[in-house]
């Protein structure tokens, strides 16, 4: 598995079709779609600012990350996703995805959030 640490990322689609990917201390800003088409990633304490980074997404960790308000529609068209002690302060988080595990998730503004999304569990 590839390791991304402590790099800030701008424009769009910086990780396009990335697959097996560790990414630690990452901060997406602006620009679009930055991790689009990708499958089997890791990603931990990170930030998000930028718009529909997660589209196309299958197998993916999320832990102790923070999605601010312009990453709006974040996940949507992806398969396998968990996020866990994350912070989600933008609407339109997760649409028409499937198999999607929430554990100690804040949402703070969760309009259209989990529309057309299937097989979802939350915890705590």
């Amino acid at each position: 598995m590839n390791t991304v640490k402590n790099t800030k990322y701008h424009g769009e689609r910086p990780l396009f079709k990335s697959h097996d990917l560790q990414m630690e201390n990452i901060e997406i800003l602006d620009g679009e779609s930055a991790l689009k088409e990708c499958q089997n990633l890791t990603c931990n304490q990170s930030y998000f600012n930028g718009k529909y980074p997660f589209w196309h997404v299958d197998n993916a960790l999320i832990e102790d990350c923070t999605f601010d308000t312009n990453a709006r529609a974040a996940i949507w068209y992806s398969n396998k996703i968990t996020m866990k002690n994350s912070t989600v302060d933008c609407p339109k988080m997760f649409r028409i995805a499937t198999k999607i595990t929430l554990e100690k998730v804040n949402f703070t503004d969760a309009k259209e959030t989990l529309w057309d999304c299937s097989e979802i569990s939350m915890k705590d």
